[in-house]
């Protein structure tokens, strides 16, 4: 398969070290470099091995998971996932179209909503690099009119998730022009001062999408299909439309697990910046890579990006990136799509659903867990082990103005429980969940390193002790794997 078309995704079939190493040694005719050879190559081919077997093993889990959760009608639609730039599972999933019986397969076309924006910002960010925008330049230089407000605001604020430019919502019953959106913006105050909050509006992309119209003196669909979609060979990306070929219908999950009829609205505007283009998760897997590697914006500027103190957008690029998104109004137009990038795990997932209705976001966490092997093998802890991990940590809560307190014993089974006034859901609307606090039972993995069970196996919560020069020196790092962010607590004194 890595001949017929998957090399285009970085799946080149490559020949084996050991087994180069092999063929030289016979050419050159010296027996003893044979014997070395051939021992290599049978340790070569055992490790081959054992990688390919672990391999297909997650890839196995993966598909059995999305295929589990395509029958309870919790994902309908198409993924790619890949590991160090190696596809562990690239398949469609439920129906592209159920009246016709058309399935869902890898080349299908979603609307890929506003996952849109990382485009557009990526484009923006090309100008910079070939010297037509500075990210110093105030948006009121290529705004016009610009009200007065908007002067401190920079490119690198808009770039960066940080410019305070007003909500977009409620957003309009009728289509409009960017130049319509750029005045009602405009009329509005802001939602904070400059550089001092995060963006939650999607004004950051009409924005963007006319700066860089202004700037580039082309329409933005044709600089994306110019400057995006060809070098990056995104050859299914274009502006969406409903007889668009091979395009995924959009249903929602209504009540009974039954795919409905989603909700319809016009477009925000012609083309639409908000959510207007298609793609498929190969097109957006090769737009994830071409960016990476510096094809199309040099890792020079993404580093600035990165360390200028901005936006979790671009801050998260080169490491750790993460983008769910969906349609105009929630998932109710039946859209919902997901770009995930985990650095440290090496770990690329794309994800695209044609029925809204229910979260993608429980869906991408699962399958990263399933990808990363999780849960680790148990072990058997040692007592020196658990009784260096038992106690008392804390951190000091700023936000909260508190301390933190998280405590660790040991149980009578050889595992340690860890309570803690942390909430469990602190963002959740119902109060039993908001009042919760963490309380997990702990397993020992092989490592040192320990992993919470039951319920919250499903977080992939990783635990490990950072030993200082003596136990008061101690942290405790608690790392939740599907999510990225972890919490330190000092051991108390």
């Amino acid at each position: 398969p890595a001949r017929n078309g998957w090399d285009r995704l970085g799946m080149t079939a490559r020949w084996d070290g050991p087994l180069r190493r092999g063929v030289i040694a016979l050419a050159l005719g010296t027996s003893v470099s044979w014997l070395l050879a051939a021992a290599a190559d049978a340790d070569g081919r055992r490790s081959a091995a054992t990688t390919l077997t672990a391999s297909v093993d997650v890839s196995g889990r993966l598909d059995a998971y999305l295929r589990q959760a395509t029958a309870r009608r919790e994902f309908n639609g198409t993924v790619l996932i890949a590991r160090g730039g190696r596809i562990l599972l690239r398949k469609g999933y439920g129906w592209a179209d159920r009246r016709q019986r058309r399935p869902n397969r890898v080349g299908t076309r979603f609307r890929i909503s506003s996952l849109s924006t990382d485009v557009i910002f990526v484009a923006l960010l090309q100008l910079i690099d070939r010297g037509r925008l500075q990210l110093g330049d105030s948006l009121c230089k290529h705004i016009e009119p610009c009200p007065q407000r908007w002067r401190p605001i920079t490119v690198r604020l808009l770039v960066d998730g940080r410019s305070g430019l007003p909500s977009a919502r409620p957003l309009p019953r009728r289509t409009q022009t960017i130049r319509e959106w750029i005045a009602s913006l405009a009329a509005k105050p802001l939602a904070f001062q400059p550089g001092k909050g995060r963006d939650r509006s999607e004004a950051g992309m009409l924005v963007g999408a006319h700066v860089l119209q202004v700037v580039s003196r082309t329409p933005w669909p044709r600089y994306l299909e110019r400057n995006i979609f060809r070098p990056a060979g995104m050859r299914a990306t274009t502006a969406d439309r409903a007889d668009l070929p091979d395009r995924a219908t959009p249903y929602v999950r209504v009540r009974g697990g039954r795919l409905g009829a989603p909700a319809s609205f016009a477009l925000l505007s012609e083309p639409d910046v908000l959510y207007g283009l298609a793609s498929t998760v190969d097109d957006m897997y090769r737009f994830e890579r071409a960016r990476r590697s510096g094809a199309l914006v040099s890792r020079r500027l993404l580093e600035q990006i990165e360390y200028s103190g901005g936006g979790a957008r671009a801050r998260a690029w080169p490491d750790h990136f993460a983008h769910l998104g969906h349609g105009p109004r929630g998932t109710s137009d039946g859209w919902y799509t997901a770009l995930v990038r985990e650095g440290e795990e090496k770990l690329t997932i794309v994800a695209f659903s044609n029925m809204g209705g229910y979260s993608l976001s429980d869906v991408v966490h699962r399958i990263a867990l399933i990808a990363a092997g999780w849960p680790p093998p148990r072990a058997a802890a040692e007592p020196t082990a658990l009784a260096r991990a038992a106690g008392e940590y804390f951190r000091w809560d700023s936000s909260k103005k508190r301390r933190v307190v998280t405590s660790v014993r040991i149980r009578t089974d050889g595992t340690l429980e860890l309570s803690s006034d942390e909430p469990a859901h602190p963002g959740s609307r119902n109060s039993a969940l908001r009042n919760a606090r963490w309380r997990w039972v702990l397993a020992p993995t092989a490592n040192g390193a320990f992993y919470a069970t039951g319920e919250a196996l499903w977080w992939g919560i990783r635990i490990h002790l950072e030993p200082g020069t003596a136990p008061n020196d101690d942290v405790l790092v608690v790392r939740f794997v599907s999510l990225g962010p972890e919490r330190r607590y000092r051991r108390s004194v």
